[in-house]
Parts: structure tokens; sequence; C-alpha cells
């Protein structure tokens, strides 16, 4: 569970280490990584294949990544019960 949802920054710190955003190979694409801080290396989590993405949030435990995006002519949807 989230304690709370502020996403002011294109990084996360979480207990695995720093989840960061990065640019993806393609054009239209964003990666999420983690920096993992005992050992010091990184490794791509996901990519999102879409070109803006402003911030991510990971919850307490490790288990949720949310993240924001611009989708330009789309209306948001409030989805209840989501499984």
């Amino acid at each position: 569970m989230l304690d709370s949802v502020t996403c002011d920054e294109p990084f996360a710190f979480a207990n695995r280490g720093i989840y960061f955003l990065a640019r993806g190979g393609g054009e239209d694409q964003t990666e999420i990584w983690l920096l993992d801080l005992s050992t010091g290396g990184s490794r791509r989590i996901l990519t999102i294949e879409h070109w803006y993405v402003a911030c991510i949030v990971v919850s307490s435990d490790d288990t949720t990544v949310l993240y924001t995006q611009l989708d330009l002519g789309s209306d948001p949807m409030l989805v209840e019960n989501f499984r």
C-alpha cells in the first residue's frame, strides 16, 4: 500500500534502491530502471511505449510502481475495484 502519492521527481527512493526514468531505445519509449544500492548495479525494470513519462512512485514494499504519462486527446477515467 502507498502511504501517499506525491509525484514531483523522475526518481523514487525505495527499499531495493533508487528507481529512475530514462529514455528508451526507441523514439517513443521511456524506461524505468532500478539502481541497487547494495551492489551498485542497475537494471531495467520496465519499458513503457510512451514518449512522455513525468514521474514515478514506488510502494514501501517495492511491489507497486506507479507512473504518470501525458496522453493527448484522451479523457481520464476512474476505475473502481480493479484487480
